[in-house]
């Protein structure tokens, strides 16, 4: 990831503040939320498949 580590008055931050540590956090977090999300979808799908019987989903 790149984060901001310089303060410039002519680059603004989304934050108001340069804090490179809670930017990572930040984008740390964003990422596993995503993934759970991608996760929680594939689980659903997979139920909805298991639930019409399909033997492929119900061996997942």
């Amino acid at each position: 990831h790149v984060v901001r580590c310089f303060a410039d008055d002519d680059v603004i931050h989304v934050a108001g503040s340069v804090k490179p540590i809670r930017d990572i956090e930040v984008i740390n977090l964003e990422l596993a939320l995503a993934d759970l999300a991608t996760v929680e979808k594939a689980i659903q799908k997979n139920q909805k498949l298991v639930k019409a019987g399909q033997k492929e989903a119900i061996k997942e």
